[in-house]
């Protein structure tokens, strides 16, 4: 469910009035590959489809009517953060609280797919507490991550054309030296890491959060 959330979330951000891009994982986006209406409404399906998938594995799990509410309050919290994000994004002034939350906010579904698991499994309150510190810190290093590549990745590896974020990737320009320390991890730690979009492979980076954590604590 999460992932055909994410994959909306892509066909949106390739949009023409978004990235304006032309490529996906080395294939035309669905907006070139089609028409602008087709990718708006495959989009749109998408998240409702993701949400129904959630609902139905929260069901499954034997939730009662009340944590199910909680649930939905969740993707609904992912949704406005997600959409505020991708607002502060292609904004090209603005302050570096603002590019913080940018990045915190539009790579959301990443925080959700740490805590979701969390609520499913009825896990305690200091479970769930550090689910929520590893989603956040997940969100900001992927964003680094990614910016690193529209700069400095081969386009024949990433499968999307270089300089494509109209952000101008200046997130990278703002960096600290523990934000640094986040990017050498990820390029030493995940070679192999270029055309991929799935959520799921984007987890194999938890250790390196987790090490961040560590380094700084």
């Amino acid at each position: 469910g999460i992932e055909c959330i994410h994959h909306a979330t892509l066909i949106f951000d390739d949009l023409p009035c978004m990235d304006n891009a032309s490529l996906r994982k080395g294939k035309p986006t669905v907006h070139r590959q089609f028409d602008e209406a087709t990718a708006i409404l495959a989009a749109l399906y998408l998240k409702k489809r993701g949400e129904d998938l959630i609902y139905e594995n929260a069901w499954g799990h034997g939730l009662s009517h009340e944590e199910g509410r909680a649930i939905s309050k969740l993707i609904t919290a992912t949704t406005i953060n997600l959409l505020e994000g991708q607002e502060l994004d292609l904004k090209e002034k603005r302050s570096e609280e603002k590019v913080w939350k940018a990045m915190r906010k539009k790579n959301d579904l990443l925080y959700l797919a740490c805590v979701l698991p969390m609520y499913m499994l009825k896990r305690s309150p200091e479970e769930l507490r550090i689910a929520e510190s590893i989603g956040a810190d997940l969100a900001i290093a992927y964003q680094f991550f990614d910016d690193l590549r529209d700069v400095e990745g081969d386009p024949t590896l990433i499968g999307k054309e270089q300089h494509q974020e109209k952000s101008q990737n200046l997130k990278l320009k703002q960096c600290t030296n523990q934000n640094r320390t986040i990017n050498t991890l990820f390029l030493s730690s995940t070679p192999s890491f270029n055309n991929s979009n799935s959520i799921a492979e984007i987890f194999i980076f938890l250790p390196v959060i987790a090490e961040v954590n560590v380094s700084n604590s």
